[in-house]
């Protein structure tokens, strides 16, 4: 009975240190993610808010940079993915819809998107 709490023990211990440093790593990744989209590497920093998402799905701050960083690179579609992913996160976040519009609006040929586009910018200033 000793040897099988023992066992439980260590075990709750390993778990912890664990998930300690994943929970270190993801720090880093996204402090770096940052400050790549601070020097404007932004095709770097996309690829460590991946990495900072992966394990953190929910982290608001990283689906919303990495919108903003896909914007910078063009990539409309991608940028309008990851700001729908943020707002499904935080729906009142003004600043999101309005980035979500700014996404939208670069496909303004398509009738339907430039209707969701102003859609998202009038609950920009709601």
């Amino acid at each position: 009975m000793k040897k099988k709490i023992l066992t439980i023990l260590a075990l709750a211990i390993l778990a912890l240190v664990g998930s300690a440093q994943c929970q270190q790593m993801t720090e880093d990744w996204h402090n770096n993610s940052n400050y790549l989209d601070n020097q404007s590497k932004y095709e770097e920093a996309i690829k460590d808010h991946n990495e900072t998402i992966k394990p953190y799905p929910n982290l608001t701050e990283d689906w919303f940079v990495k919108g903003k960083a896909l914007l910078s690179q063009y990539e409309e579609y991608d940028a309008i993915e990851a700001f729908r992913r943020f707002l499904e996160i935080d729906p009142k976040n003004a600043t999101g819809w309005n980035y979500l519009g700014e996404s939208l609006y670069a496909f303004t040929s398509d009738p339907m998107t430039a209707n969701e586009a102003i859609q998202a910018f009038d609950k920009s200033i709601k």
